[in-house]
């Protein structure tokens, strides 16, 4: 099969961009509407809005990669009348088109990258390593930035007659930031995994299961939805990367699905996480309550019976003991009374429900 031309990549390339546009549209309407759905029900409505803002973000990103792509087409199939036909014009990447196409494709792997750069730092939230397991997925960012900077300065100064894979001078920095992508994705993912994996093991012996539930609490469906849109976008970055070493004409059609993909699988993650999909409750239930109180009643009948009577006339039987700072802590970020920093008592929890989704949504507030 004789390989597609430029011209016919780009064609390929919007088609199958609009695609994943229109699943983009739909995922980021249920998420937005999602979010409001969930405020009018919250109570703090604040800490909804980092993750909004790069959805939004991300979405306008994507409709003006598109516009600009079936403009791009129309200019080159339309408005060129050159000997090489519409091949000329996708080949010259000095053009402003091009600028604004990677300019939006750039500033998208920026965005969702600090999302989950973002998202590891509330998760590490009281960890005494927080600063140091941050730095490195910063420090990654801030070199896939400039290798993006790089490239499209690269891009825009070279008067050359060619496609993006096939250009020398930007292969360095466009090779360095597949990798860094690659890296990024996972080294994250993983650092947020095993942080839910370690309050999981803390806060387990402390938890009464979910009414209704079967299977736990929650806990795995929250490592589903992560693992799921860390994988099906690190899939696109290795299409990305293996048709770039290939230098193949269908690297623009991956490039262009990426976009979209980003954006859709943040909405999922958000849209699943805040309709409660992956919900992990601690909660003190009457009945808990209950047994505890009787459970000290029985502890109290030995020592009663041996009291003489006029001291047990005079000692009426107290109430259940609350919760102290010697109870057993769990390693939360929620609101409420805490007895240390970062660490929720039993007796705090018995009134309130702080939920995985909390955590993986909440601001940086204290």
């Amino acid at each position: 099969m004789p390989s597609l031309s430029v011209s016919e990549s780009e064609l390929l390339a919007l088609f199958t961009e609009s695609i994943a546009y229109g699943i983009h549209l739909v995922t980021f309407l249920g998420c937005i509407s999602t979010c409001f759905l969930r405020s009018r029900r919250s109570v703090s409505k604040a800490t909804y809005w980092p993750w909004v803002f790069v959805a939004i973000s991300l979405f306008i990103l994507g409709s003006v990669h598109v516009s600009l792509l079936c403009f791009h087409n129309v200019l080159a199939f339309i408005f060129q009348h050159g000997p090489d036909g519409a091949d000329a014009e996708f080949e010259r990447l000095s053009s402003w088109v091009y600028g604004l196409q990677y300019s939006c494709f750039y500033l998208i792997i920026a965005f969702s990258d600090a999302a989950l750069i973002y998202r590891c730092w509330l998760i590490y939230k009281f960890s005494q390593w927080r600063i140091i397991v941050i730095s490195v997925p910063i420090g990654t960012w801030f070199a896939s930035t400039t290798c993006a900077a790089m490239i499209i300065f690269e891009l825009l100064t070279r008067q050359e007659s060619t496609t993006l894979p096939r250009m020398i001078y930007s292969r360095p920095f466009m090779t360095g930031l597949l990798a860094i992508q690659l890296v990024q994705n996972v080294m994250t993912t993983g650092l947020t995994v095993w942080r839910l994996w370690d309050i999981h093991r803390q806060t387990a012996p402390f938890l009464a299961p979910t009414q209704g539930a079967s299977g736990g609490i929650g806990f795995n469906v929250v490592v589903v939805v992560l693992i799921e849109s860390a994988l099906i976008y690190t899939l696109t970055i290795i299409v990305m990367s293996v048709t770039y070493v290939l230098q193949s004409n269908v690297y623009s059609c991956a490039a262009d699905v990426s976009m979209q993909v980003a954006g859709i699988c943040f909405d999922l993650v958000l849209t699943r996480i805040w309709n409660g999909v992956a919900t992990e409750q601690i909660q003190s239930t009457a009945r808990t309550t209950h047994s505890m109180h009787i459970q000290y009643r029985n502890n109290r009948q030995p020592l009663r019976r041996s009291m003489p009577p006029s001291l047990l006339a005079s000692s009426p039987d107290p109430e259940p003991m609350t919760a102290t700072s010697r109870e057993p802590m769990l390693p939360w970020s929620g609101g409420g009374a805490v007895d240390s920093p970062g660490r929720l008592g039993i007796g705090a929890t018995r009134n309130r429900c702080v939920s995985m989704p909390n955590i993986l949504t909440s601001s940086d507030k204290t």
